[in-house]
């Protein structure tokens, strides 16, 4: 049977129904360790101001005059996914965290408790470690007060999107549609990410930042919570 929500002890001594990096925790690890020597990497090139990143301001710019030139409807349908980044991620948390509350589905509360809300902390440390200044325009669409760096919407939809993928995947037999949930998923946190490009509240490499900061968060909780789970099934 397919792993479900609840995901019962029972079914973690069944190495068939084991969540994936229960039984490949290895897997988790490294892409953990990549994405944190990558995003120590990225940070290090923005705090120094590296000759690396010279690109980096003349994309904000040049998007920012691309965007600029674009008509009204699709001005509003970036703003639309620049809001749903932040909004749809805090209704969705709440919905899931109810539902999962009343269903007293502890594992899935840990990955969305630990996940979720785990990037969105370290998001506001680095933010405020780093203390990047977002980029600035004659013609801004949006004004923000505050670091940009890493981006905090990038950060949290990669963890939401993933742990998304990671608990439906498995109950999906059909690879067509587990197709079409992959697809889905990864367009809605492109649009995210690009759409805060578009209106200008953040350089390229914030977003790359962000991105790789919920990738390896979100792979490190992922298999820290799928271990515990494992190992309790194992008492």
């Amino acid at each position: 049977m397919p792993e479900t929500f609840d995901t019962p002890a029972a079914a973690f001594h069944n190495t068939s129904t084991r969540p994936y990096l229960a039984r490949h925790p290895r897997v988790g690890l490294v892409v953990f360790a990549l994405s944190a020597l990558a995003f120590a990497l990225v940070t290090l090139l923005v705090k120094t101001n590296s000759p690396l990143i010279g690109w980096d301001a003349p994309a904000a710019q040049a998007v920012h005059q691309w965007a600029s030139r674009q008509p009204l409807p699709v001005v509003l349908f970036m703003r639309f996914w620049s809001s749903y980044g932040r909004d749809g991620v805090t209704l969705i948390t709440l919905v899931l965290l109810v539902a999962w509350l009343r269903r007293r589905a502890r594992r899935e509360l840990w990955l969305l408790i630990l996940g979720l809300w785990g990037s969105e902390l370290l998001f506001q440390v680095f933010s405020n470690l780093i203390g990047r200044a977002r980029p600035e325009f004659k013609d801004p669409f949006e004004t923000l007060i505050g670091a940009g760096y890493p981006s905090g919407h990038a950060a949290t939809n990669v963890v939401l999107g993933g742990m998304i993928l990671y608990l439906l995947l498995p109950r999906i037999q059909s690879p067509a549609r587990r197709a079409l949930l992959i697809a889905a998923v990864s367009a809605a946190v492109a649009l995210i990410i690009f759409s805060r490009l578009f209106l200008g509240l953040h350089y390229p490499t914030d977003m790359i930042a962000g991105a790789l900061l919920g990738l390896g968060w979100g792979a490190l909780i992922f298999t820290i919570t799928d271990q515990h789970f494992f190992a309790r099934s194992q008492r």
